[in-house]
């Protein structure tokens, strides 16, 4: 059953991120995502570094789309599934900057890191390098003029992504970093369960740099495993809503992971199946009511 829409003071801005048309191109995304309707597009970098930054610049200014939550590769501190090597936090930290460098030249809102899952590293070894890290990153960032967001998982997702898995845990760890161009990636899918999370949305939202929208399949058997927004059990309209009351303005950046045998499991009805134009139309549908 798709989740009933609230009333809305003014239209909703949204993007989509490319991992949601994972086997289009990033020439194909813009044009796509233009037609949809959308302000913005989250750019990975395993699609921009195949056209170049330059490119892809002149394509966003083509079709009238903003960068929205960019991602560039090698975006963690400590090694995790999707970008495994280098293992050491400081060289993964020197070959990212390079990588960040590049994006910012799309003015994206935000470019969005994680920590890494701690892996055999106590959690306080693991929280050394990690501001270690985010405090390398920050001084790059703030000569680029970017904001960084920093994304906390769902705790169903600690061991393959992030020991970072709630907003209070983000926002102690954004107290520690103590660093203006770091702000949090709100994500819809990873943090719809958190303790109080109307409350704390309507207490930190100037530290929500960027926020992505996706919804948890009544039964996930994954991570790589969402749904439409409006469209699973986790509330996205209430959620997008207090985001919007509290006083958001950016872009709401619809992310789709549903592995169709890419990384770890190949479901049978994974979304990433559909015709890309469906894929776009059912991700942005509840955003042009």
């Amino acid at each position: 059953m798709q989740e009933a829409a609230p009333r809305r003071s003014k239209a909703w801005k949204y993007s989509i991120s490319e991992v949601t048309t994972y086997d289009c191109s990033f020439e194909e995304d813009v044009e796509l995502y233009a037609k949809g309707g959308c302000a913005g597009i989250g750019v990975w970098g395993f699609k921009m570094e195949r056209v170049g930054h330059a490119r892809a610049s002149e394509l966003l200014q083509r079709y009238g789309l903003r960068a929205a939550n960019c991602i560039p590769e090698l975006n963690s501190i400590m090694p995790y599934a999707l970008s495994p090597t280098p293992e050491d936090p400081a060289q993964r930290v020197e070959a990212f900057l390079p990588n960040m460098e590049r994006m910012a030249k799309l003015n994206p809102e935000t470019i969005v890191v994680i920590t890494g899952p701690r892996g055999e590293h106590s959690l306080q070894e693991a929280t050394d390098l990690c501001l270690a890290g985010f405090e390398r990153i920050g001084k790059v960032a703030n000569d680029l003029g970017v904001t960084v967001a920093l994304e906390p998982v769902h705790k169903s997702a600690v061991d393959d992504l992030s020991f970072i898995w709630d907003l209070p845990g983000a926002l102690s760890m954004l107290k520690q970093i103590n660093h203006p161009n770091f702000k949090i990636l709100f994500d819809t899918w990873h943090l719809w369960d958190t303790e109080n999370v109307f409350q704390l949305l309507k207490d930190d939202i100037d530290l929500i740099g960027g926020v992505h929208v996706s919804d948890w399949r009544a039964e996930t058997r994954t991570w790589m495993d969402r749904a439409f927004p409006g469209e699973g059990a986790s509330s996205v309209f209430k959620l997008v809503s207090a985001l919007d009351k509290a006083g958001y303005d950016g872009l709401y950046d619809i992310e789709i992971f549903s592995d169709n045998g890419q990384f770890q499991v190949a479901f049978p009805d994974s979304l990433w199946k559909l015709a890309p134009a469906e894929i776009v139309d059912r991700a942005t549908r509840i955003f042009r009511g």
